[in-house]
């Protein structure tokens, strides 16, 4: 079974008011695997690409090319496999399921502020 998540605009250590969206990588209906570049978007400093933090589908884009967003801003809604497998294992694999989506986030973080 898989779950279906809201995709956010991750936070880059910056502050960030408003962010572009360059590009969509994985059109909706498109199937992608961990560590995949999904969608980049474009601070005032750098251009951030934004991974996969597991296998999964992309289901919708919420946000069109060279729309604004923030911090936080849901661009996407993603189905992920990974997810639901976790979930079934019990409390603590569930626990650790719902944690992906921050951990994806400072991921990203940390190779935002390495390309600086």
């Amino acid at each position: 079974m898989t779950r279906t998540l809201d995709m956010v605009v991750p936070p880059t250590g910056e502050a960030l008011d408003a962010a572009r969206l360059v590009a969509w990588i994985v059109a909706p209906g498109q199937a992608f695997k961990t560590g995949d570049v999904l969608v980049e978007i474009e601070t005032d400093k750098s251009i951030i690409e934004v991974p996969a933090h597991d296998d999964g589908v992309m289901v919708e884009h919420l946000v069109a090319v060279d729309g604004l967003v923030n911090a936080d801003t849901v661009i996407a809604r993603v189905q992920m496999e990974g997810e639901a497998v976790a979930a079934s294992a019990g409390g603590a694999a569930a626990q650790s399921a719902a944690a992906k989506p921050a951990d994806a986030a400072a991921a990203v973080a940390a190779a935002a502020a390495a390309a600086r």
